[in-house]
């Protein structure tokens, strides 16, 4: 049985691996969704909007 820092600590090694793993298959997230944001909370677009104001389309980086 393990005890409780040891079970802390393999939830947040878990957090870190699903972390990496959507870092490595963001672009492929974005394009499954493209198309289907209508269906999407409007709280939940809101927030993606927000997000989005900090990246110039034009320059393609993102604001500091």
């Amino acid at each position: 049985m393990q005890n409780a820092f040891d079970e802390i600590v393999s939830a947040i090694n878990q957090a870190k691996e699903v972390n990496r793993v959507c870092d490595m298959y963001t672009n492929t997230m974005v394009d499954l969704v493209r198309g289907r944001l209508r269906g999407a909370s409007p709280y939940r677009l809101a927030s993606l909007k927000r997000e989005l104001q900090h990246f110039n389309a034009a320059t393609k980086q993102w604001k500091d």
